[in-house]
């Protein structure tokens, strides 16, 4: 991302067509993933704001992205 470029917001990236996020936990070991559908949140809601969160085993998910089956 540009330096200068304007976060995404959810609306953003749905407008783009992509409805899901990806999730990956980052835990050692771990290979727990998911994919969110993100069309319940608010439009304004910033797509980094889906990082950190909890995953399994209490480890930290710092990966968060639009997901690629959208794009399809």
């Amino acid at each position: 991302m540009s330096p200068n470029a304007a976060p995404m917001t959810l609306g953003n990236m749905r407008a783009n067509g992509v409805h899901t996020l990806a999730g990956w936990c980052l835990g050692r070991g771990c290979d727990h993933n998911s994919i969110l559908t993100v069309d319940g949140y608010p439009g304004e809601m910033l797509v980094q704001s889906f990082r950190p969160r909890r995953y399994a085993a209490g480890a930290i998910a710092h990966g968060a992205a639009p997901s690629a089956t959208d794009a399809e």
